[in-house]
């Protein structure tokens, strides 16, 4: 059971550390799981839960989604979102044979040393003579943003790994299990890092947690996902009627981050020329003019309007489905902790786009996997 906990850790934070793929650590991973998850069932050691066709059946529905938008649409397939769909298969025969608490567990273990990673490149920045040097080989190695920034008239540098706001789930479990001081000490992570919007999901979870109880918040986050996502979405809409017609920010002094993000959603909106666009995607990989750069740019920072932007209405709807499925079996199964990390996880795409990452697609099947339901209610194993 050790070296099982120690091999699903190194997996996780691989996933964590390299999410970029540029250390080539994510695609061992992902070469392993596979490895794993089909010895498996040629061993016939992969358990198949009822729900696991229900899994199957709204996975499958995406696929041929994706493909059909393909056909209507005349754009380009992408491996990286197929490989996303297919992971998520990979995801839920592996969560089957190592078990969910297990899984979760090692998340958050990862997550602590992700955690002391990058609190020690913090140290060396401070402490070595050629900071640049340590900063250079970050953004060659590393997906993520790190560069100089002034804070209380003080030269530093911002270090904020792609993956950083993944670990806002382990910080709501460690606040949860009593670990206080790791839990503060990644909220002065998120803090370092000037993650704002971690900063704020991991001092809300917990909040709302401590406030309503774990349970109560639980049903609150399963019940109130579906409605999040239509607020959200009228919050989208509300910002670009208000803004569209005035939007004149001051390129030249540099846009706000609050200006980047109504470009970006002014110009997102804008680039559906029509309703099969709406309904099966542009296409990942797909360009639009960005108010935000002035260019065109296949990507933006708003992952729910960038996952209808590419793959369409209909895949969007089928995608949320799943995981709200997936919260809900979470949720009568007992499985409380799980419901508020699939909660916190996905929060935090409403700031970065990772919704189609390999992350959050380990992360969604737990609702579907039983094994492993003993493990998810024992607070005592971080």
């Amino acid at each position: 059971m050790k070296y099982r906990n120690m091999f699903s850790c190194f997996l996780i934070f691989s996933l964590l550390l390299d999410s970029g793929g540029q250390l080539g650590l994510q695609y061992v991973s992902v070469f392993l799981l596979a490895s794993i998850v089909l010895v498996g069932g040629v061993m016939n050691q992969i358990k198949v839960d009822p729900s696991f066709y229900e899994f199957f059946l709204l996975v499958l529905i995406i696929y041929s989604l994706f493909f059909l938008g393909v056909l209507v649409n005349d754009t380009e397939v992408n491996i990286f979102y197929s490989a996303f769909l297919f992971f998520l298969i990979i995801s839920y025969g592996f969560t089957s044979l190592w078990g969910v608490g297990q899984l979760k567990n090692s998340y958050v273990w990862a997550s602590i040393i992700f955690l002391f990673l990058y609190m020690i490149v913090h140290l060396l920045l401070i402490f070595y003579s050629s900071p640049e040097q340590i900063v250079a080989l970050l953004e060659e190695n590393v997906a993520g943003r790190f560069h100089e920034k002034i804070f209380f008239g003080y030269e530093y540098f911002v270090i904020y790994p792609q993956s950083l706001l993944f670990i806002t789930g382990a910080s709501v479990v460690l606040f949860l299990r009593r670990r206080y001081l790791l839990y503060v000490m990644m909220l002065l992570f998120f803090l370092i890092s000037t993650s704002r919007f971690g900063l704020f999901v991991s001092l809300l979870v917990p909040i709302l947690c401590y406030a309503l109880g774990v349970r109560a918040a639980a049903r609150l986050f399963t019940l109130t996902f579906p409605f999040l996502i239509f607020i959200l979405f009228l919050c989208y809409f509300f910002v670009y009627f208000y803004f569209k017609g005035g939007f004149s920010p001051d390129y030249y002094h540099g846009l706000s981050s609050f200006e980047a993000r109504v470009g970006q959603l002014i110009s997102t909106i804008d680039s559906f020329s029509d309703l099969s666009e709406i309904l099966f995607g542009q296409g990942a990989g797909s360009e639009f003019y960005s108010l935000r750069s002035l260019s065109f740019v296949d990507n933006s920072e708003l992952s729910q309007l960038e996952f209808v932007r590419k793959y369409g209405l209909f895949s969007f709807i089928v995608f949320h489905a799943l995981i709200f499925r997936s919260l809900y079996l979470c949720y009568v199964s007992n499985k409380y902790e799980e419901v508020i990390v699939i909660f916190t996880v996905y929060f935090t795409t409403f700031s970065n786009p990772v919704l189609t990452s390999l992350f959050v697609a380990m992360i969604v099947v737990y609702g579907y996997v039983s094994r492993g339901d003993r493990e998810c209610s024992n607070y005592s194993q971080i």
